[in-house]
């Protein structure tokens, strides 16, 4: 366009150029039209000049010399001429400058009409910017706050409509800002023009809470002041600092609270890059050190460790790691770890991590420790049970056999002879009992009992056990309380614990009894201040055979015996001992509130009768015998070897007592009891064993339902528990 309009001027300029010549020949040629001429003179020049400086100029000079040529012959001659001369110079001069001041209007136009024309082009730019930002943005008067205009973001930022934000405050929206915020940022805008970065929580009407950093700056548009503002949303970002703050104090607070020390490897040089906080517990040492040095932590490690610790390191990296060893503390204690670690992979299956947790195990290794002793007792107390099952029948058979001949022969060197094997299954018999007491197999005829009074009665014992060397301490709570336990096996559990402390005591020392009330418990003390045991025998000290004693001074089961004996009467036992102090066990056993029973002193005189027993035992040999000093006292016996047998004769016959085996094969003596209650619910039974596992009957002797008589026994003591059994038959 502007091309056409210069084309357009240059004809234009041509034209009057043309005209001006013409206009200078009639002036010359026709000098009556002269003053015609001289008044469209100028305006002809004027028109020409509009063309442009170029053009102008160019008229003016052609014009200026056309008439000095034309008029200069006349100029001496005359005056008119001389004057039209002038005047055409004059208005060549004023051509002149109406052509420079007309270029520069032109260049000024064309100037603006650039510069205008890039504004706009400008304020298009900006107006796309501005609408199209991610970042909201809005402009607001300052005067009176209200919001001129705001693009599409900051609608969706704050969850409105443009209709409900134009011409209005932002707090009339409900784009909110608490007033005090609202007044300070508009005090600091107004103070120093602008605002930058200020964060503030803005509620809004569709209800969640934006939190956005607000840049102000306040600019002059048409003479009213207004604020453009910017609205970063870092919602989501501020969220996730506060998740990753909450996670962070989460993590803190889980690593704090786990006593296990978990920790963080770089693959690439193996330097630690987390360790928590239970490291400085377990290890007795800084966890700052580690961080310093990823090795040092090796320095805890015991010496007979370490090298088997060092080469197991490279498994770390193939996740294989896993390995128990000692470390020992700053203050000499030792304690057992165990370490395993994890490999951590991206996507690509590359180590980017080891994880790894640290375990103190030392209490876990004691307990699989005690667990292994446990099952060990176990093991042996079930082979104990069973041998004195098997032994108690043999001694059964002698002691009848024994008891039979003793009345048959009167001859003073059989009796000897007879004692001396009375003495030896007596001997024997013990030893049983102590087994069955260990394996905890040996029922317990309990009873209520007066705690102080089995210690004051067994001090008297004990007085002539210890020596005059050794002195006896007793220090007896009155308010100790009763418990429920078979006295003759308390009894025991007594003079075992103070033989261990007369043989410890050779110097002689103290032998400490006491009793106390803890709670709902009994506690009984028994303590010596002997040459006590190292922590390895200590350890050791409740094991079957377990002696450290010579040969010949003793079996090993005494402590093994006191230890079945209390667990069997629902109580516990502890033992602490220290070389060259002493040595204590406490028993720890719970009271009941019964009285003390008073004890039957009535005895059954009359152990002969007439009545008809059904005898059941698979050993042949002690059926034999039983059966044979029954029938010595009067007694009519039908024998049977298992429970089936037993049954048929019971089937057949009129019965008065069944006597049975507890362990038997086939149908044990439980069952044989339960299958004669269904046919003849009178029929009274005779429980009789070496020792029984057997849980029924087990609680019934305890709860004094059923008769119980234990192996090995002289034939008096059945004779008797027989003639008992059935006196007290209902009639």
């Amino acid at each position: 366009m502007y091309v056409a309009v210069r084309k357009r001027r240059a004809y234009a300029a041509g034209v009057a150029i043309t005209v001006a010549t013409i206009a200078l020949l009639h002036v010359v040629f026709r000098p009556e039209v002269a003053p015609v001429i001289q008044l469209l003179l100028p305006a002809v020049v004027v028109a020409a000049y509009l063309g442009g400086v170029g053009p102008g100029l160019t008229t003016t000079v052609f014009a200026t010399f056309i008439g000095g040529v034309v008029l200069r012959p006349w100029a001496n001659t005359d005056p008119t001429h001389v004057t039209e001369l002038l005047r055409v110079g004059a208005f060549a001069t004023i051509g002149a400058m109406i052509s420079v001041l007309f270029e520069a209007l032109h260049r000024s136009n064309r100037r603006e009409a650039r510069s205008n024309e890039k504004l706009i082009h400008s304020d298009r730019r900006f107006m796309r910017a501005f609408n199209s930002s991610p970042i909201a943005h809005a402009v607001s008067r300052i005067s009176d706050r209200c919001v001129v205009d705001v693009n599409d973001a900051y609608l969706k930022v704050f969850g409105i409509e443009r209709s409900d934000i134009i011409g209005r405050t932002p707090a009339s929206a409900g784009v909110l800002v608490a007033p005090k915020d609202r007044d300070r940022m508009l005090a600091q805008l107004r103070s120093h023009g602008e605002i930058r970065d200020v964060e503030v929580e803005v509620p809004t009407m569709s209800g969640p809470i934006r939190t956005v950093l607000l840049t102000s700056q306040l600019v002059e548009i048409e003479g009213e002041t207004y604020a453009m503002s910017m609205f970063v949303d870092v919602t989501a970002r501020r969220n996730a600092e506060r998740d990753a703050r909450e996670q962070a104090e989460r993590f803190m607070q889980f690593a704090t609270a786990v006593r296990d020390a978990f920790w963080l490897r770089d693959p690439t040089n193996m330097r630690i890059l987390y360790i928590s906080p239970a490291f400085d517990e377990i290890f007795g040492r800084s966890g700052r050190d580690v961080y310093e040095i990823s090795q040092s932590w090796m320095d805890a490690v015991h010496p007979d460790d370490l090298e088997r610790v060092k080469d197991a390191q490279p498994k770390q990296l193939l996740g294989t790691y896993d390995e128990q060893f000692r470390i020992v503390h700053p203050n000499g204690d030792v304690r057992w770890l165990r370490s395993k670690a994890f490999t951590v992979k991206n996507d690509n299956g590359e180590v980017v991590r080891i994880a790894g947790i640290t375990t103190d195990v030392t209490e876990q290794r004691a307990l699989e420790h005690q667990l292994r002793q446990t099952q060990k007792l176990e093991s042996v107390g079930l082979m104990a049970g069973g041998i004195a099952h098997d032994f108690n029948n043999l001694l059964n058979v002698i002691v009848s056999n024994t008891d039979m001949l003793r009345d048959d022969l009167a001859t003073p060197v059989h009796k000897e002879m007879l004692d001396e094997i009375d003495a030896a299954v007596s001997r024997a018999a013990g030893m049983t009992r102590q087994l069955l007491a260990f394996s905890r197999k040996q029922p317990q005829d309990a009873v209520v009992l007066d705690l102080n009074r089995v210690v004051e009665d067994t001090r008297k014992m004990l007085r002539r056990l210890m020596g005059a060397d050794i002195a006896i301490r007793v220090s007896l709570d009155p308010e100790v309380g009763n418990v429920r336990f078979d006295s003759s096996q308390l009894v025991q559990v007594l003079m075992n614990l103070a033989v261990n402390a007369r043989d410890a005591m050779e110097n002689g020392g103290t032998l400490r009894l006491e009793s106390r009330k803890d709670g709902s418990s009994a506690v009984l003390v028994v303590g010596d201040t002997g040459s006590g045991m190292t922590p390895a025998v200590l350890a050791r000290v409740f094991e079957p055979f377990f002696t450290t004693k010579d040969v010949g001074r003793g079996t090993g089961l005494g402590l093994a015996v006191v230890h079945g004996i209390v667990e069997q009467a629902g109580g516990s036992i502890a033992v602490e001992s220290e070389p060259d102090v002493g040595t204590t066990f406490t028993i720890t056993l719970p009271t009941v509130a019964e009285a003390v029973e008073a004890s039957n002193t009535s005895s059954v005189v009359v152990c002969r009768g007439t009545e008809r027993i059904l005898l059941v035992d698979d050993d042949w040999h002690v059926r034999n015998a039983a059966a044979r000093a029954l029938r010595s006292r009067g007694y009519t016996v039908h024998e049977a070897e298992n429970g089936r047998a037993a049954l048929r004769i019971l089937d057949d016959r009129a019965i008065d007592i069944l006597v049975t085996d507890v362990v038997m094969p086939g149908m044990d003596g439980r069952r044989l009891f339960e299958a004669a209650h269904r046919r003849r619910p009178e029929l009274p039974v005779l429980f009789m064993s070496g020792y029984t596992d057997d849980e029924v009957v087990h609680r019934g002797v305890q709860a004094a339902e059923l008769a119980f008589l234990e192996k090995p026994f002289r034939v008096q003591a059945l004779a008797a528990k027989v003639r008992q059994v059935l006196d007290d038959k209902p009639a």
